[in-house]
């Protein structure tokens, strides 16, 4: 990091995962490892970041057009990462072949549909962190209470909901107090991503799901629009207005980009993206649908959370 080789190192990771081998003792396999490092940024360092950018410049009395390149760079960079993160799995020809029900909606043969994908994705990802963002920083106007009880309520939501189907558990072989708090966070990371910057990769069963994915989506609009009233409380140098437009902009250019991205996906994939499968319904589907021995066996490797759902009915 602080020889800013960042980067490089993390596009070498990543170009090579596939084919490094994961090591004996070694818990997950290397680009498991690069995607959870990924989101650990995005959530404790990007997306708080952001908010704290935005908020400083709607107050400001004065503003440098440093710090609008900075909060531009910072958002730019969060939805390049998440866009990615959705890009490099579905593109994997392991997972691919892992998993064919969920991986490979984006077009195989059609370049025009990729690029379309790919720039709906990173569209999707920068309206999604902007309409949070300004969401909490018009919201906090009411205090931060209010912030919290929102963002608070969301996620009990999703913490009762995924403990009520038994798919609370992650799927890492951790077990006890630290599998509980592993699978917390975890779960925490996989909500803030999907509410923040539209990661279409955790609408798999055993994340979000499709419904899910679709309910944080409207959920975003909704507290954007509604959030959008607080405006005049703003002591701000910027038009009221101007902010307006600007959260209802970005709002529209969310739900247009996702659906372009539906329409440029391989059609046999929608359907995960409103489907309200349970995630051990998706585990014995996996286990009982593939006839090659190394796709059941891996799921005996993982927490046995995962894989005694094969016994439940």
């Amino acid at each position: 990091m602080f020889s800013l080789l960042k980067p490089g190192v993390d596009a070498w990771r990543s170009a090579t995962a596939t084919a490094l081998s994961r090591e004996e003792d070694a818990t997950i396999d290397p680009r498991t490892e690069l995607t959870f490092s990924r989101c650990i940024e995005l959530v404790f360092e990007s997306i708080p970041g952001t908010v704290l950018q935005l908020a400083a410049l709607i107050h400001a009395k004065e503003v440098d057009n440093v710090v609008y390149f900075a909060l531009t760079s910072s958002i730019v960079t969060a939805g390049s990462v998440s866009a990615y993160i959705s890009w490099d799995w579905d593109v994997d020809k392991e997972a691919r072949k892992m998993v064919p029900s969920f991986y490979g909606y984006i077009p195989k043969k059609s370049l025009s549909r990729k690029v379309i994908v790919a720039i709906s994705l990173f569209v999707g990802s920068v309206c999604c962190l902007l309409v949070r963002s300004l969401a909490c920083v018009c919201l906090a106007q009411k205090g931060l209470d209010v912030v919290a009880a929102v963002l608070a309520s969301e996620m009990l939501i999703f913490f009762v909901a995924k403990a009520a189907v038994g798919d609370f558990m992650f799927w890492t072989p951790n077990y006890g107090i630290v599998g509980y708090l592993f699978a917390f966070l975890a779960r925490f990371m996989s909500k803030i991503l999907v509410d923040w910057t539209f990661l279409v990769q955790a609408r798999i069963p055993t994340e979000l799901g499709g419904v899910g994915f679709c309910w944080s989506l409207v959920s975003t609009v909704v507290i954007d629009l509604a959030s959008a009233t607080t405006i005049d409380d703003i002591q701000s140098p910027f038009e009221k207005s101007t902010l307006k437009n600007v959260m209802i902009g970005s709002s529209i250019g969310l739900l247009v980009s996702f659906a372009v991205f539906l329409c440029s996906i391989d059609q046999k994939y929608l359907g995960t993206f409103i489907s309200a499968k349970m995630g051990r319904i998706h585990i014995q589907e996996h286990f009982t649908k593939n006839e090659e021995d190394k796709k059941k066996i891996s799921i005996l490797a993982c927490n046995e959370h995962r894989w005694k759902a094969l016994h439940w009915g």
